[in-house]
């Protein structure tokens, strides 16, 4: 019996969690596994598996009993009313709209974020930076503490000039922030005049000890060395960012049966394993010398991989496994 009241009880909350639409004021109504807000004159798709937060997809504040139900109504509708500042008021249930308009996204290390100047373009036309929300610049950089990597060499006091390449709105400032909280480094954030997809490096003053310790503090997988010291020769080094997410780069690896356990190793890399009959023993690296920083994080994951510079490679790299 009291089972059966238990039951009757957890119905009744559930029941009346999300209330139905009542076609009033600005709100995120729930249609099966789409998200609808309503915001002023507009109506915006929420698409399924889109990041609100560095960490939180908008699926997240949600989950399944007898149907979907919210875990946290105010810290969604908080978390909303970052990119919809006029502000969301209620959680609701209701029918698909037969007009709407899908949310700005862009997408970076796998991860689908809120472009949240091209929302603000679209709610309030061109004119749209008052309601950007300055604290959402990007939300997804990721730089490692200067303890979690070589603690014996610091970057405190260096100057890193970040130009942006590529194309996303605040990147460069918020990734110069992460630099002055996580290394204690200096910044100037700027665009840069011509879009890139991979990041490249131009190292003026650093130590090659300061060089990798800053590559290693990055999350960036695709970083190019760039021979430029006409470009901002006042700072210690300069930092040109692309976007991993659109790098065509192929880590082609080389076996004897055509299959490795390297592939697995490499998750997150465009791999293609190739059979050949001449690999040695071992595993070795061959990397175009513009590339050498890219082969060094593919060392660092391999372990006992060595490196060998070969510039007749043109587009990748080559690594060569008897594993």
């Amino acid at each position: 019996m009291k089972k059966f009241l238990l039951i009757l009880s957890l119905i009744s909350i559930f029941s009346c969690g999300i209330k139905e639409d009542t076609n009033k004021g600005n709100r995120l109504v729930l249609v099966g596994n789409s998200y609808y807000v309503y915001y002023d004159d507009e109506v915006i798709e929420i698409p399924s598996g889109t990041y609100l937060t560095k960490d939180t997809k908008v699926d997240d504040y949600f989950f399944s009993f007898m149907g979907k139900q919210i875990k946290d109504e105010k810290k969604l509708l908080v978390d909303l009313t970052k990119y919809f500042p006029h502000g969301i008021t209620d959680i609701q249930r209701g029918s698909k709209p037969s007009n709407y308009t899908e949310l700005p996204t862009y997408k970076v290390n796998g991860k689908t974020m809120v472009d949240s100047v091209k929302l603000a373009d679209l709610l309030a036309g061109q004119d749209g930076e008052g309601l950007i929300n300055s604290e959402l610049s990007t939300d997804i950089i990721d730089v490692k503490n200067g303890d979690e990597v070589d603690p014996n060499v610091s970057l405190e006091g260096k100057k890193v000039e970040i130009l942006n390449a590529n194309g996303i709105p605040g990147f460069a400032k918020e990734l110069g922030d992460a630099l002055v909280n996580n290394l204690k480094m200096q910044y100037n954030a700027e665009n840069y005049g011509k879009p890139s997809n991979f990041t490249y490096i131009v190292n003026h003053k650093l130590t090659d000890q300061e060089l990798s310790k800053l590559i290693n503090s990055l999350n960036f997988k695709y970083i190019k060395v760039l021979d430029d010291p006409n470009l901002k020769p006042d700072s210690d080094v300069v930092l040109i960012t692309g976007n991993d997410e659109k790098v065509n780069y192929p880590i082609n690896i080389l076996t004897k049966n055509g299959s490795t356990e390297l592939q697995n190793m490499l998750e997150g890399y465009k791999v293609v394993v190739k059979k050949d009959e001449n690999v040695t023993d071992g595993v070795v690296i061959k990397y175009n010398k513009e590339d050498i920083l890219i082969a060094k994080k593919l060392q660092s994951i391999l372990n006992d991989a060595k490196l060998e510079e070969d510039n007749s490679i043109k587009q990748g790299l080559i690594i060569q496994s008897s594993r």
